[in-house]
């Protein structure tokens, strides 16, 4: 995955690790170390923070090009996470968009249909924030949370 990322941005790939999620519990610390050694056996680099919104995370690292599936695109521009909000998502995300910062978004099952970017109404502001990976260079349809679970 970082390698078909670096195709597609320029910058020095590494993986970001949220010790707090905006949709699910805290990872704890055995957690976050489980996760920090696959990357580390790849030889990869892996930031931690605990910042759960993408908007803190794009102040933290102006002009990062953060990797989402399109199911967090999903949830970016849907006015639920900004107070119900149609205006306060555009402000924010446009907030992001003044660090810099783009949207890499991979294809993704959700509820057992295959969406790309493509498959969402983007608004004319935020567009050139996101782009497409294409489904022919990438394709996972398992979630990570689902490859843990299969490890045990």
């Amino acid at each position: 995955m970082i390698n078909i990322c670096s195709l597609c941005s320029d910058g020095y790939p590494c993986f970001e690790l949220s010790a707090i999620n905006a949709d699910k519990p805290p990872l704890t610390v055995a957690q976050i170390k489980d996760r920090v050694k696959q990357f580390e056996k790849a030889g990869k680099t892996v930031i931690i923070s605990n910042q759960p919104y993408f908007y803190k995370k794009a102040e933290l690292f102006p002009g990062s090009a953060f990797v989402i599936g399109a199911d967090t695109a999903a949830r970016l521009i849907n006015p639920k996470y900004y107070g119900g909000s149609y205006e306060n998502m555009i402000e924010t995300l446009l907030g992001c968009k003044r660090t810099g910062s783009t949207f890499l978004v991979g294809g993704r099952n959700m509820d057992g249909v295959f969406k790309v970017l493509d498959d969402f109404d983007i608004p004319d502001e935020l567009k050139d924030m996101f782009i497409s990976i294409p489904v022919d260079k990438f394709r996972m349809d398992i979630s990570s949370t689902e490859i843990r679970k299969s490890r045990g």
